[in-house]
């Protein structure tokens, strides 16, 4: 950011001094604090519940008030945030209704059977209704890719919970509530969903050029990188955004040595949560990794994706206790 600001003279929207406070204050501090924390003093079932709680309640405040603003095909409730985010509250319930599924004992009433498929089915559906709502494909996304990889590593632990009525009833559940709140809340998810593969859409094809200017950006200067943020003429106007791509980002901002240093820090934490997703205690931590990884693909910015980097403080927090708590733990 110094030397953006420094070396290259653009309209950015704010002062150097802000970005800069943003980067420290939201994201780096609150992640290294993470990191630091002593894992043995954290009850991290505690922290998943209270999540979920949490994450449930916004969800029906939001979802089921009298009057609903949806007019314009994308909402977040009766919440003055951005769409996107209300949708990756969904993305984020409804991958934490499969992990209490998966393992009753920790959820909130330690529930097991009809009860506990029953309650975290309600909220998986309702974690679905948010991201519908929000008309957000990036935490959809998400959620595709949560669910993939949580399913194929625990796959045994599934099918052994997972009663043959359930496999039948759940899917058509699914579709039907998917219809249902896209007639009733009138959402623009499915418009856009096929906008996308028609290539009609034009926050796709913004995009592309984004990633394209990147490209071309670091082949003039691939040591030391460029500006943390590209100018784009958007509207009839020059704008400043950023790759909605951390790796294309993170080689196009600081070079080939900056790019590497973060592609080994991703190989890392993916191999972490990779080992730690099919474990009780810390599964919800791996999905909350992979679901702010996959929406690095498409959105956000490495200085300001707070959730993404505490999530990675996280993973290397919890290796480095169960090593030294000499628990079975090798990455290999």
């Amino acid at each position: 950011m110094m030397y953006s600001f420094y070396f290259f003279n653009l309209p950015y929207k704010l002062s150097g001094y802000d970005y800069f406070a943003k980067a420290i204050g939201i994201t780096f501090i609150p992640a290294l604090s993470i990191y630091f924390t002593p894992m043995d003093k954290i009850k991290s079932q505690f922290i998943a519940k209270w999540i979920y709680i949490i994450l449930f309640s916004i969800a029906i405040i939001n979802l089921f008030p009298y009057k609903l603003p949806i007019n314009y095909g994308r909402s977040s409730g009766i919440l003055k945030i951005y769409p996107i985010i209300f949708g990756h509250i969904g993305t984020t319930l409804s991958l934490f209704s499969l992990y209490f599924y998966v393992y009753p004992c920790y959820n909130l009433l330690k529930t097991k059977g009809v009860l506990n498929i029953l309650i975290n089915s309600i909220s998986f559906l309702v974690g679905i209704m948010i991201i519908i709502v929000s008309g957000s494909r990036g935490p959809f996304l998400s959620l595709l890719g949560g669910i993939f990889l949580f399913v194929f590593f625990n796959r045994k632990l599934l099918l052994k919970n997972m009663s043959l009525k359930f496999k039948i009833i759940f899917p058509i559940l699914n579709i039907g509530i998917v219809w249902g709140v896209l007639k009733f809340y009138k959402s623009s998810f499915l418009e856009r969903s096929m906008s996308f593969f028609q290539g009609t859409d034009q926050s796709s094809s913004i995009r592309l050029d984004l990633w394209r200017i990147s490209f071309e950006k670091f082949i003039e200067n691939p040591m030391v990188g460029n500006t943390f943020l590209l100018e784009y003429f958007w509207n009839s106007k020059t704008s400043m955004m950023h790759p909605h791509n951390f790796l294309i980002e993170a080689f196009y901002t600081l070079g080939i040595v900056g790019g590497v240093i973060f592609l080994v820090i991703c190989f890392l934490a993916i191999k972490i949560s990779f080992k730690l997703i099919v474990t009780s205690n810390y599964s919800w931590i791996s999905l909350y990794f992979i679901q702010y990884l996959f929406f690095s693909f498409v959105s956000s910015s490495i200085y300001q994706n707070y959730k993404f980097w505490i999530a990675v403080a996280f993973l290397f927090s919890i290796k480095n206790y169960l090593l030294k708590d000499k628990q079975n733990f090798k990455i290999k």
